[in-house]
């Protein structure tokens, strides 16, 4: 069945063939993308800037006049900001994150449960399509490729 694949370049038929004897074909796919996710994170995981709006007792950031009106009239002590913060969230790490739960939801194996821990500031994916548009394709994220196919 793995020779029936072809070019398809997301299965390395050397170590499938030596696991394929008594591994199922579901198990050998989800093997290959927990070793691709294996060497992303040896690679490290790419942080990128969130936007974030709050209502905070100290000023960080851009003010929001409008809104520090709106809401801190009476509470002058606070300031409702708008700042950059650089975090794990992103798109491409909250698909990656869903996949692995998903997959490690599937897998017969309970040895990669420790694949998780990198994604633990990243939260699940609410809007699948919508994350896979957003998807950037930037220098620095060739490691990303094999995962995320």
């Amino acid at each position: 069945m793995l020779r029936a694949l072809g070019d398809f370049r997301h299965i390395q038929l050397q170590d499938a063939l030596i696991a394929s004897q008594k591994m199922p074909l579901l198990e050998i796919f989800i093997s290959q993308f927990l070793v691709s996710v294996n060497h992303l994170i040896k690679r490290g995981l790419r942080s990128d800037y969130v936007r974030t709006e709050d209502n905070l007792f100290f000023m960080k950031g851009k003010l929001l006049t409008s809104q520090q009106l709106k809401h801190n009239l009476v509470n002058q002590h606070r300031f409702y900001v708008a700042y950059d913060e650089y975090r794990l969230d992103r798109p491409v790490n909250r698909l990656l994150h869903t996949a692995l739960n998903k997959v490690l939801k599937l897998s017969q194996s309970q040895g990669n449960r420790e694949l998780m821990q990198p994604f633990s500031e990243v939260p699940l994916s609410q809007s699948i399509r919508q994350d896979f548009a957003m998807v950037q394709r930037s220098r620095g994220m060739d490691h990303y490729q094999s995962p995320l196919s």
